[in-house]
C-alpha cells in the first residue's frame, strides 16, 4: 500500500491508517469508486422496483381476468371489464 500513498509507512502501517479514512488511503479513486457503486446500486434498486410494479400490475390484471371468467361461467352473466375492480360478485 505504501506505493499508492506517501502518507503510509511500511514499518507501521496500522498507526498511520488510524488517521486516514479508507477513501483517503486510495486518494480520489476511492471516492470515485464509491460514487460509481452508489450509482449502480441506485439504478439496480430502480430496476427492481419497476419490475416489482410490473409484476404486481400483471398479477392484478390476471386476477381480474380470472374473476371475470368465474363470474361469466358460473353466473352465466357478462361482466364489463373495468380496470382495478374485482369481478367476484357475492
Amino acid at each position: 500500500m505504501a506505493a499508492h500513498s506517501d502518507k503510509l509507512e511500511v514499518s507501521d502501517p496500522y498507526r498511520r491508517m488510524e488517521n486516514i479514512s479508507g477513501l483517503e488511503a486510495f486518494g480520489g479513486e476511492g471516492n470515485r469508486m464509491l460514487q460509481a457503486h452508489e450509482d449502480r446500486t441506485r439504478e439496480e434498486i430502480e430496476v427492481i422496483e419497476r419490475k416489482e410494479q410490473e409484476r404486481e400490475q400483471a398479477r392484478r390484471e390476471a386476477d381480474a381476468r380470472f374473476w371475470k371468467a368465474v363470474n361469466e361461467r358460473h353466473l352465466n352473466v357478462s361482466v364489463p371489464q373495468v380496470p382495478g375492480r374485482s369481478y367476484l360478485i357475492p
